[in-house]
């Protein structure tokens, strides 16, 4: 594992979401909007783990192949939620705003299901054949390059 500029500039992207999530944590302000822009800025730092994953080469670690980080969805209600939060004169979150989020959930749910069914794998290309039989509905598995 080495690290390039790369890695360098996406590492401190990384602490610099966390350390602004932080101060807006900590200031005294409660309003819905702030809450919503901790979880944009909390998502992004997320996904820029799942680049370092890629990029570090740690994908080829048994326990970090198909890690649960399937949250790219989730950035666009969120973002809609937090504009709609800004634009909208005395907005109230109401439950009906939550289906914006269901297909992240739902995607979410699934790649967590998907790394514990693989969990006990220790061989990459095992793990990678086991979800090919399992998703593929065709009697004959795909080919997989190993």
């Amino acid at each position: 594992m080495s690290f390039n500029w790369f890695d360098v500039i996406v590492l401190f992207g990384m602490m610099q979401g966390i350390i602004s999530c932080m101060v807006l944590i900590f200031q005294k302000a409660n309003e819905l909007h702030k809450t919503l822009l901790i979880a944009i800025i909390l998502v992004l730092c997320i996904l820029s783990f799942k680049i370092e994953i890629h990029t570090l080469h740690l994908w080829d670690k048994p326990f970090l192949r198909y890690f649960p980080l399937g949250i790219d969805l989730l950035i666009q209600p969120i973002l809609f939620l937090y504009v709609y939060s800004l634009t909208k004169p005395n907005f109230e979150f109401k439950a009906k705003l939550l289906f914006h989020l269901l297909p992240p959930e739902l995607f979410f749910i699934h790649s967590i299901l998907v790394y514990l069914a693989v969990l006990p794998i220790d061989d990459l290309q095992q793990k990678d054949i086991c979800l090919l039989y399992t998703s593929d509905a065709a009697d004959e598995p795909r080919h997989v390059e190993g």
